[in-house]
């Protein structure tokens, strides 16, 4: 995931999500949260568990 500054838009930094193992690899559920940063619903066979990555 690229991140860009919210000032100009200029990339200043970046996220590694993993990939998906369902076939839906183009559908991803991501919030992107006010305060920065991103929240991933990963899903599997198994269900969803939710992870929180932030830019570097």
């Amino acid at each position: 995931m690229l991140c860009l500054a919210p000032g100009d838009g200029q990339p200043w930094g970046s996220a590694d999500l993993p990939p998906s193992p369902l076939p839906e690899e183009s559908f991803r559920d991501i919030v992107v949260l006010d305060q920065g940063g991103m929240v991933y619903a990963y899903r599997t066979e198994e269900g969803v568990s939710y992870q929180r990555y932030d830019c570097r």
